[in-house]
């Protein structure tokens, strides 16, 4: 009896740790989103038994995110949908403001005028990332950090290998 404990026991501990990985959802990779059009989105924490989210950054890069920081005046561009909870316990029993389950496509599509406005895009790799803060039983100085992102594509009227943006 104790064996089959020992067995329940792992499956459950590998179970655990796989939906603890943090992953996007939706849109899935290599989706096509319009400007102004209104997408789903669906995001699996981090948080889990052991491990608690307390704040869901997401993003629109349009430069290849990397989980390394460096030092500069021009790291990424992009468009910041906001900073966002997921109720999971102990960290955060009640989500304030809570991940909401769309997002509205920016329109990068036509030049917006103006000082600062940039530039104008159309059929463009784009990356959907989310940067998480959590914290696990082993101490750390300040909130621990995760990224994970999809590959969408911006304004696509294209079926081709499509460029970063510049």
């Amino acid at each position: 009896m104790n064996f089959i404990k020992v067995i329940v026991f792992s499956c459950l501990t590998v179970v655990s740790v796989l939906a603890a990985t943090p992953l996007i959802i939706k849109p899935p990779n290599g989706t096509g989103i319009a400007p102004g059009h209104r997408f789903d989105f669906r995001y699996q924490s981090i948080a889990e038994k052991g491990c608690s989210s307390y704040h869901v950054h997401v993003w629109l890069f349009f430069q290849l995110p990397t989980s390394q920081f460096a030092v500069s005046t021009d790291h990424h561009t992009g468009h910041y949908f906001g900073r966002f909870q997921v109720e999971n316990w102990p960290g955060v029993p009640h989500a304030e403001p809570p991940l909401p389950s769309h997002f509205t496509m920016p329109d990068f599509s036509v030049n917006q005028q103006g000082w600062g406005a940039g530039k104008h895009a159309s059929n463009v790799q784009a990356y959907l990332a989310v940067l998480e803060e959590y914290a696990t039983g082993d101490g750390t100085l300040g909130n621990r950090i995760s990224l994970t992102y999809n590959t969408v594509l911006y304004n696509v009227t294209t079926h081709k290998e499509l460029p970063e943006l510049d």
